[in-house]
């Protein structure tokens, strides 16, 4: 359950954070107070169901009689704060963010998993790695493209999909992961060249509901099919906020 004070109003308006009618609580009693000391409560309802609620309607313009699902004025947009930020690498299944795995007969899959009570929402995804000689038209330091390539895929809301393109070669991750030029970077230097690329999901982002919330949790997977361990080093990134639900 979930508490909420009702502003300039003596209120306090509990509901389930749990949607449906099997979360009903139908019977008289089913929800009761305890109170300590001189405090008192009245209960508006003592049982927990579906109900309606009324909707706060501005004036039509042209008959005030009426209500409209709008308004009339100016709108200002604010920045607002975000807690609970997080930034969190995938990992295998060994609890190692190390990318430089030979998947090339067996798979090897990183996840980004749901939070156990909140909504993960991800805004940002950011490849990085080192190695010795990173050229394009290969895959970093190899010396060809990757023959199945990296794949991103994930479970949002329920709902699976995934990119468009697996990432083949140095090009893939400036030309088709980063989408924009800017958000890639490679450092040529002696001793390991160093690559960061990142995905900017802000305006569409993914969100991973909490765990539990459906048969099968939502993730974000990334799959190796290839032998990277020539690669020195090769990780990803998730970066966002959590979000009560």
């Amino acid at each position: 359950m979930k508490a909420v004070s009702v502003k300039d109003n003596p209120i306090v308006h509990v509901s389930s954070i749990n949607r449906g009618e099997e979360w009903e609580r139908p019977n008289a009693g089913d929800f009761t107070v305890n109170v300590t000391g001189s405090s008192s409560v009245t209960l508006g309802f003592d049982t927990f169901v579906l109900r309606g609620k009324p909707t706060e309607l501005n004036k039509s313009v042209d008959d005030p009689r009426q209500g409209i699902l709008s308004f009339a004025g100016v709108v200002t947009l604010s920045p607002t704060s975000v807690t609970d930020i997080f930034v969190e690498k995938a990992l295998d299944s060994g609890s190692s963010d190390d990318m430089t795995v030979d998947g090339s007969v067996t798979p090897v899959e990183f996840f980004i998993d749901a939070h156990p009570t909140k909504q993960k929402i991800i805004q940002y995804l950011t490849f990085s790695g080192t190695a010795n000689g990173i050229k394009y038209q290969q895959f970093l330091n190899l010396n060809s493209k990757l023959t199945n390539g990296i794949t991103v895929s994930y479970k949002s809301q329920d709902v699976s999909a995934s990119f468009d393109e697996s990432i083949d070669s140095t090009d893939d991750f400036e030309d088709s992961f980063c989408v924009l030029p800017n958000d890639f970077s490679l450092s040529v230097q002696a001793g390991g060249d160093h690559f960061n690329g990142t995905r900017n999901l802000v305006n569409n982002v993914i969100i991973l509901d909490p765990q539990g919330s459906y048969a099968s949790d939502d993730f974000l997977k990334i799959t190796i099919s290839d032998d990277l361990t020539s690669v020195n080093e090769l990780s990803l990134r998730a970066k966002g906020f959590l979000r009560d639900v």
